[in-house]
């Protein structure tokens, strides 16, 4: 059995693709396998074109790879939602986050898989309630390349990286208007990866992972909101929340969290709860600002440990663990993607 990582890094480049990309790498180091690029000509692109015009969705696959049996490969899942057609028979998939209304249909595409992963805990309680018993929860992660012992320089004061949560966002904009000489950065409009500091005007766009991780790194305190707290998220997700990746990212780059987040039991398994104020109103908002803006000394150790318990690594060993009954169970006959295209298409 031949054990590998997919990967689209091949012809998807938007920036929310890297950090995929990133524990992609992770995943392969911890399993000791190797990440493959998944090569989609021109006339895979049109059709998928044509499917997703008329609102069909799905996985299926095309025979490349391997033989039934003979390979097995691990593949995260970003777009649900959206039509994939993929080189390959025997697949893991990690559905990183779908809405709410998917999970009857993610239910019923991977009822003979022995197992798959979801990555948000609320829809895994939804899956286990619905009676589907080879789904597993695997949160989200930052990946090990950015751990250190050590807290890094900050030059900014305080930043909002890619979606902004409108309450947050007020609140500092509020507060800059009183304290002129604080510099607040954020994104002018979601999805735009143009940034605004209120002291320095526009500073361009912030194309590259490199530049956004940067970014934090030298943040003092970061503002971060998890998409349920978002009303236009809510109504793509439905009644979920969970912890995004930049959660993550700010912890690992040592700055102050303030947040909007479920008191859910995700926060409370990653203990995300311990670390990141959980914004009640503005004077609490205006309260913390001020004692992170003035250097307050902070042990950093539950930080250090939420962002040990919380690396990609983490997850890739436990995962492999999983892996390793899925290798024991799987019908060498069967080619998994192919029950895919027995259930039918994934459309909401």
């Amino acid at each position: 059995m031949v054990f590998s990582i997919l990967s689209e890094r091949e012809y998807r480049s938007w920036p929310s693709w890297q950090v995929i990309y990133e524990w992609e790498d992770v995943f392969a180091d911890v399993w000791s396998c190797p990440v493959i690029r998944i090569k989609r000509g021109a006339g895979t692109d049109i059709f998928d074109r044509f499917t997703e015009r008329l609102g069909i969705s799905g996985l299926i696959s095309r025979r490349g790879y391997g033989t039934a049996g003979e390979s097995l490969s691990l593949l995260f899942v970003m777009e649900a939602d959206k039509y994939y057609r993929l080189p390959v028979r025997d697949v893991i998939p990690v559905f990183l986050d779908f809405p709410l209304n998917m999970a009857d249909t993610i239910s019923r595409v991977t009822r003979n898989i022995p197992v798959f992963f979801v990555t948000c805990m609320d829809i895994y309680r939804v899956l286990l309630n619905k009676g589907v018993n080879n789904v597993k929860y695997i949160p989200l992660s930052v990946s090990d390349i950015y751990y250190s012992e050590k807290v890094p320089e900050k030059t900014v004061d305080v930043v909002q990286v890619g979606r902004k949560d409108p309450l947050l966002h007020g609140y500092m904009l509020d507060y800059c208007s009183v304290h002129t000489e604080v510099e607040y950065i954020y994104q002018t409009d979601n999805g735009t990866l143009e940034y605004n500091s209120t002291t320095r005007g526009n500073l361009g766009r912030f194309e590259k992972r490199s530049d956004y991780m940067e970014l934090l790194k030298a943040s003092r305190i970061s503002l971060v909101s998890s998409p349920g707290c978002d009303r236009d998220k809510v109504k793509w997700f439905g009644n979920i929340d969970f912890i995004t990746p930049r959660f993550y990212e700010s912890a690992v780059m040592y700055c102050h969290m303030l947040g909007r987040y479920s008191k859910n039991a995700e926060a409370e398994e990653t203990g995300l709860n311990r670390v990141c104020v959980n914004v009640s109103d503005k004077d609490e908002f205006n309260g913390y600002i001020d004692r992170y803006l003035n250097n307050e000394a902070r042990d950093w150790g539950p930080q250090r440990e939420f962002i040990k318990n919380n690396l990609t690594g983490v997850r890739a060993g436990k995962m492999k663990k999983y892996s390793k009954i899925y290798l024991l169970i799987t019908d060498s006959e069967t080619g998994l993607m192919d029950l895919y295209r027995e259930a039918g298409s994934l459309s909401t």
